[in-house]
Formats: structure tokens, C-alpha cells, sequence
């Protein structure tokens, strides 16, 4: 496994996260839309072929619903898998660093303080880390 698809491995955490918030809120829109509306007088009243545009949107609403929920399982497999290959490495500093920014979400900034270290030897670290990952599935034939 190259450098580069390591480093796209994993983020794709983070691609599954962004889809996640993406449909999460198209759901939020759609689901507001649902909410019941006044009842307008001063409109004309019209005789036209009745469409239920609201079991139209109750329906895209549950298939978003229904996607929501296969994109959290395969962000769990994907966690857990990605996380297995971290722990293959022998540097503990460099497993925290990878898990961290990578499965944990957090910015260096957050690993800095966390782990009172210089935020060039967290970049160091990370890069050292992705470096040896790489190498390790290469070897070992994981994805």
C-alpha cells in the first residue's frame, strides 16, 4: 500500500462523518417541512386533483432515515477495522497520535495538549506513524 492510499484510508472516516452530516441535514430540512401549517382564509379555494406531497416527503424522510443508519455500521466497521491496523504499530506515542486524529476526530491542536508534546512533534509523529502503517499493511496484505 502506497503512502498516498494509507493516507486515504484513513480518512475514510472522516468521508463517511461528512456523509453522515450531509444527510443528517437534508433529513432536518425535509422533517421540517412536515410540521403542520396554519390553515390560510384569504386564499382562493380551488378545486384541484388532490397530491399528498406530505407522504411524499415522509417517505424521502424515512429513506434518509434508513441511509443514516447503514452509513453509522459502516463507520463502526470502519473504525474498528482501521483502529486494528493502528495497534499493528510498535510506537504506543504513534498509535495515540493516529487514533486521535484519525478515529477520534481530533484536531492537532487537542492531541498537543493532550499529550503535552511540541505540535511539530505531533506532525512528526503522524507522519512517521502513516509512514510505518504503510509499510506494515503492505507487508501483511490488510487494506
Amino acid at each position: 500500500m502506497t503512502l498516498k492510499d494509507t493516507y486515504k484510508y484513513l480518512e475514510s472516516i472522516k468521508k463517511i462523518d461528512n456523509e453522515i452530516r450531509k444527510q443528517q441535514l437534508k433529513h432536518d430540512a425535509l422533517q421540517s417541512c412536515l410540521l403542520p401549517k396554519a390553515i390560510a382564509y384569504d386564499k382562493d379555494s380551488v378545486q384541484t386533483s388532490p397530491q399528498d406531497k406530505m407522504s411524499e416527503i415522509a417517505s424521502e424522510v424515512l429513506d434518509i432515515e434508513k441511509r443514516l443508519d447503514q452509513l453509522i455500521v459502516i463507520k463502526a466497521e470502519k473504525v474498528k477495522e482501521i483502529s486494528e491496523n493502528i495497534s499493528l504499530l510498535e510506537n504506543d506515542t504513534e498509535q495515540i497520535v493516529l487514533l486521535g486524529f484519525y478515529v477520534g476526530g481530533l484536531s492537532i491542536t487537542a492531541i498537543m495538549d493532550a499529550m503535552h508534546y511540541s505540535e511539530r512533534s505531533i506532525y512528526r509523529l503522524r507522519r512517521r506513524g502513516v509512514k510505518r502503517l504503510s509499510e506494515k499493511m503492505s507487508v501483511n496484505g490488510r487494506t
